[in-house]
C-alpha cells in the first residue's frame, strides 16, 4: 500500500535523524565555533588596558 512512499526531511526534522553518536561532536563542533566568534567580534584585550 505505502511501497513508493518516500519520506523528505527538512527543516528542524533533520535534526531527529541524526545518530546519538554524533551528538558529542556536534556539541563540541559547535562550542568551538561559537567560542571563535564570539572572541573574533569581542577582540583582543591587552594587558596595558587590563587594571593591575
Amino acid at each position: 500500500m505505502y511501497d513508493n512512499y518516500i519520506s523528505i526531511r527538512s527543516g528542524i526534522n533533520r535534526l531527529y535523524t541524526v545518530s546519538y553518536m554524533w551528538y558529542s561532536a556536534i556539541a563540541v563542533l559547535t562550542c568551538v565555533v561559537i567560542g571563535l566568534l564570539v572572541s573574533i567580534v569581542t577582540g583582543e584585550s591587552f594587558v596595558r588596558d587590563v587594571r593591575q
